[in-house]
């Protein structure tokens, strides 16, 4: 009787390890076409909520160039609105509004990408990575529920 010398077993006759448990190629190939149409979203999300910025703080240099600097300079201390009283203000294109318009729609970005990435994963029912997603969720809408108190 001839016992099999374990030098000479071949990885073919080796049960693959578990550790290697992928979605179907089709299931891959889905998350990776809806990873990139998130990202372009995303980006252009991004250079939405720049145009923004970019035109209350310009709107706010032409409708009082002699007082340009000292705007600048006050910026920071902006009254605060309400979301009511910001969607007036950003009808009326107030360039406060344009200006705090464009910095909560970059705030809610990563919230929204982070709720994405949240579904995406309970959908995989990859759990823990999914709580992980709706930690970062809460997190980053608490900071925003404390910026528009």
């Amino acid at each position: 009787m001839t016992h099999p010398d374990p030098a000479n077993t071949s990885a073919a006759n080796q049960p693959p390890p578990a550790a290697t448990a992928l979605p179907p190629p089709d299931a891959r190939l889905a998350d990776a076409r809806l990873a990139g149409t998130l990202a372009r979203l995303l980006t252009r999300a991004t250079i939405l909520a720049c145009l923004v910025l970019a035109a209350g703080l310009v709107l706010r240099l032409v409708a009082a160039p002699a007082d340009a600097a000292r705007s600048l300079r006050t910026f920071s201390t902006v009254e605060e609105r309400s979301f009511p009283a910001l969607a007036r203000g950003l009808a009326d294109l107030d360039p406060h509004a344009l200006m705090q318009g464009g910095v909560v729609l970059l705030i809610l970005i990563p919230a929204a990408r982070a709720a994405l990435a949240g579904a995406l994963l309970a959908r995989r029912r990859e759990g823990i990575l999914a709580g992980i997603a709706l930690f970062v969720l809460v997190v980053i809408l608490a900071g925003f529920a404390g910026l528009a108190a």
